[in-house]
């Protein structure tokens, strides 16, 4: 349940996931579900976390990554304190688990609420 609820005009901050598809896709998703996951609910003061599994596009085509993560925070204070917190290493830490070099690139972001 989100910490905080996001209106219109809002800014929020967040952190995006985007993993490329990896050589294992079943021992990727077992690892995301059961343990990633997990680690990652656990980080504090988070207002939303979001799992994007992509599929391919109406015409076919596939989508250039296979797993969104969003994970949203109500302002740059909190996601400050949760990235210096003990949870947030442990899910840091943890990526190189299961993407080692399968590529994930993270992305810091300033986001506005539209509605």
């Amino acid at each position: 349940m989100p910490l905080t609820p996001f209106h219109p005009g809002s800014e929020i901050r967040g952190v995006l996931g985007l993993y490329e598809k990896p050589a294992d896709e079943a021992s990727f998703r077992d690892h995301y579900e059961s343990a990633h996951s997990p680690l990652a609910e656990k980080m504090p003061r988070q207002a939303a976390f979001v799992v994007n599994w992509t599929t391919p596009a109406p015409d076919g085509t596939s989508a250039p990554y296979y797993l969104i993560g969003n994970q949203e925070w109500a302002n740059q204070q909190d996601l400050e304190f949760c990235l210096a917190s003990p949870e947030a290493r442990a899910a840091i830490a943890d990526l190189d688990e299961f993407v080692g070099g399968n590529g994930m690139t993270m992305l810091a972001c300033r986001t506005l609420v539209i509605f």
